[in-house]
């Protein structure tokens, strides 16, 4: 009967001790799971905030590749504008047929456009006013007739130091009286104009770019050319370049 009881007892101590020992276990199974859970969503965070990383690294990478595009862009610009090329007017005289005006036929002159700046530029247009009258008791009473040459199908290129000859004709008539009037000095006249150009170093980059020089050269009989205005003249601020 001893051994019997004993065996019972036994017995029950390890039903409950195997109860117990599975609920540990589930405990420990139930804890291993949070755990788990947890760490999947720290690892999800975790790889949402690379992503998030990603993501502004790239932008931070775009705006990079954009402000180099931009700086190249203004190291671009610099140097065209610091090695533009830029024309000046050196002279001016009437030429053709006659030494002098052509008489009621019209006027011809050559203009000598020199380029002082470094890249070569490429004459697209000439405007001008070959002609202006005005009786020197009334500077404010002139005849003009302005006309443009278009060179844009084939330019007239000058070479940075170099300079280039254009004869230039326009057909106002000038009346014989009117030519009496010059030849005597008591009418002057002028030869206007401006001369549009691009930069040939630009001109694939920027075919908008264009420059100009302006001219206001008035014609003295005495050495058959044309001088330059004095700075109180009113036609002085046609003499420019930009």
């Amino acid at each position: 009967m001893g051994l019997l009881h004993l065996a019972e007892k036994i017995y029950h101590s390890l039903n409950e001790a195997s109860a117990a020992i599975s609920a540990i276990a589930t405990l420990f199974i139930a804890i291993f799971t949070l755990q788990l859970k947890k760490l999947g969503r720290e690892q999800a965070d975790i790889a949402s905030k690379q992503v998030d990383i990603a993501s502004k690294q790239c932008a931070i990478s775009a705006e990079q590749t954009e402000i180099q595009i931009k700086q190249r862009e203004i190291i671009r610009q610099e140097f065209f504008a610091t090695h533009r090329p830029i024309l000046r007017i050196r002279r001016i005289w009437p030429t053709g047929a006659q030494t002098t005006f052509l008489g009621n036929s019209g006027f011809e002159v050559r203009i000598i456009v020199a380029n002082i700046g470094q890249s070569a530029a490429k004459i697209t247009a000439i405007s001008k006013s070959m002609i202006f009258d005005r009786k020197k008791a009334d500077r404010a009473g002139f005849e003009a007739n302005t006309e443009t040459s278009d060179y844009s199908d084939n330019p007239i290129i000058v070479f940075p130091g170099m300079q280039s000859s254009i004869n230039l004709f326009s057909k106002f008539d000038i009346t014989s009286a009117r030519y009496g009037e010059v030849g005597e000095g008591s009418s002057e006249t002028l030869a206007i104009g401006v001369i549009s150009y691009v930069d040939e170093l630009a001109y694939g980059d920027s075919p908008d770019r264009v420059y100009v020089t302006g001219f206001s050269r008035l014609y003295d009989p005495a050495i058959n050319r044309f001088r330059p205005v004095s700075a109180d003249d009113p036609e002085s601020d046609r003499e420019y370049e930009n």
